[in-house]
């Protein structure tokens, strides 16, 4: 062979300068996205300087999360404009990854404030509070409607007041038929007035 092998990396070396396992260049071999530039009758596999900085290019993509199918694309068809693409693209899973986070975080400072406000709640006491204008969501739940009906109904107005993943803050209540009540019936509404 003409060329020096001093001028070849072994994937030990490889891997050393990257701090990578040696396994994860057998892996990005076997996957074919980087192989090394031949194999030695002794075995060893040596990796050009070209290789390294292919290398590199790996190991800072993978730095910044992004998948081996997607690397291994733009490094099928190397562009300026793959690379913005392949960027963007992450930028952009970020910022939903961010939103989903602070969704989750106003959740839970609405949970905060309720465990609080029911700690605080004085419950020998009627308390009046004004409120503005708002639409009504009213589920029966008369005395007919018991035990798995009851949770059925209950279940599928909760489903409507709160969001699937994230907490809302609603007044939700009961309506109680006076007269009824007086007569000693058992008959409810579920309510949450929307905002």
């Amino acid at each position: 062979m003409s060329k020096s092998i001093e001028d070849f990396f072994t994937a030990g070396e490889l891997a050393t300068l990257f701090n990578i396992p040696k396994q994860t260049l057998l892996y990005y071999d076997r996957i074919g996205l980087l192989s090394p530039e031949f194999i030695a009758e002794n075995g060893y596999r040596h990796y050009s300087l070209t290789q390294y900085l292919i290398l590199e290019i790996i190991v800072n993509l993978r730095k910044l999360d992004i998948p081996i199918s997607q690397i291994k694309d733009y490094l099928n068809h190397k562009s300026s404009d793959k690379f913005n693409e392949l960027i963007h693209k992450k930028s952009c899973e970020c910022d939903e990854i961010i939103n989903k986070h602070i969704k989750i975080k106003h959740s839970l400072a609405f949970v905060d404030k309720l465990l609080s406000n029911i700690e605080n709640l004085a419950l020998n006491q009627i308390t009046l509070e004004h409120q503005s204008e708002q639409i009504i969501f009213i589920s029966d739940l008369s005395s007919v409607a018991v035990g798995k009906k009851r949770l059925e109904i209950m279940a599928k107005h909760n489903q409507k007041a709160f969001n699937k993943q994230h907490f809302k803050e609603k007044a939700v209540g009961w309506i109680v038929d006076q007269k009824k009540f007086l007569m000693g019936e058992k008959s409810y509404s579920l309510a949450f007035f929307t905002t």
